[in-house]
């Protein structure tokens, strides 16, 4: 009985092929993990922020704008024992910065209103603010140094003076104006220019008390809201997305090798 032996072929090896996949996966492949993992990580963080800014711009707008058209903040007290309250442009209808492009241009009207405390009457009127400067020349006055919405809330920067000032009712320089009892409105285009309001009593006074609000015109608040929505929402997603390829494992089945026969 003869014994025929069978040899194998020749290994991949020794053909000068690739050697066949095995069940680990290639230092090439294992480096890109962590680097997908951050980068899905880093998509997915700055979709949630812009969801976030998203859903915040919807809802000002729904819950914000009033049947005139504009943003209105809760109304909150501001008092002073000067003689006016004096708000600048880059306090009320900016953010400081009356001269950017972007504010110019998505800023339309912008609305006071105030209500003397206890019924009393009081005037407030919008006017250039060099006008304002030189009418209030020498007179004390406090001037708002940074106003938050929502109420309205101020703190103020004290402007010095022994001066009465003539009754502002008189005087030319203001754009808009109004005195009166129960709430007295201004509204006025604002964006461009150098303004100032004033609210004090009609006879020039010490001693302001009053509710005040304030309003703005905002164009693109809801498609700027809607639009956040959207990007926030697929870049989420793509992040999910990609840190899910950085952390799947791929599975390689290992190939069956030969053996010799008798």
């Amino acid at each position: 009985m003869k014994t025929q032996l069978i040899q194998d072929p020749p290994s991949a090896e020794a053909a000068g092929a690739a050697p066949p996949a095995t069940g680990e996966p290639s230092p090439q492949r294992r480096r890109r993990r962590p680097g997908l993992i951050a980068t899905g990580a880093v998509m997915g963080l700055g979709g949630l922020v812009l969801l976030a800014g998203g859903t915040a711009l919807v809802a000002v707008h729904g819950t914000q704008r009033d049947g005139a058209g504009l943003y209105s903040s809760a109304a909150g007290l501001l008092e002073t024992p000067a003689r006016a309250i004096v708000a600048e442009s880059g306090e009320v209808g900016s953010t400081g910065a009356a001269d950017l492009f972007v504010l110019d241009h998505l800023i339309g009207d912008v609305q006071v209103t105030a209500e003397a405390a206890g019924g009393e009457a009081l005037f407030v009127g919008v006017g250039p603010q060099d006008e304002v400067d030189a009418y209030l020349s020498g007179v004390e006055r406090s001037v708002v140094d940074d106003l938050e919405v929502g109420p309205v809330r101020a703190t103020f920067k004290g402007r010095s003076g022994s001066a009465a000032p003539a009754a502002p009712a008189g005087q030319p320089f203001w754009i808009e104006r109004s005195q009166g009892t129960g709430t007295q409105t201004v509204r006025w285009q604002g964006g461009e220019g150098e303004w100032a309001v004033v609210v004090m009593r009609p006879d020039g006074a010490r001693g302001v008390r009053a509710q005040v609000g304030v309003g703005a015109e905002i164009s693109g608040v809801l498609p700027i809201g809607i639009a956040l929505l959207a990007i926030g929402l697929g870049l989420a997603a793509g992040g999910v997305a990609v840190g899910l390829s950085g952390s799947a494992r791929r599975v390689h089945r290992r190939p069956w090798t030969p053996g010799t026969r008798t």
